[in-house]
């Protein structure tokens, strides 16, 4: 293995953990805005919709 491929294997590692950094983060800040919206509502039931 020489130094480009190398260089092009580290470049798709960041690429992909980039990926799934963004994915987690998104899904984490929608499951955020339920609890948000739920508790904005004054319901009592809000660790219901942390469930899947």
């Amino acid at each position: 293995m020489d130094r480009r491929d190398r260089q092009n294997l580290a470049v798709a590692a960041l690429v992909l953990t980039l990926i799934f950094g963004a994915t987690w983060l998104m899904s984490e800040l929608k499951r955020q805005g339920r609890i948000e919206e739920c508790l904005m509502q004054r319901r009592k039931n809000c660790e219901q919709i942390l469930s899947p």
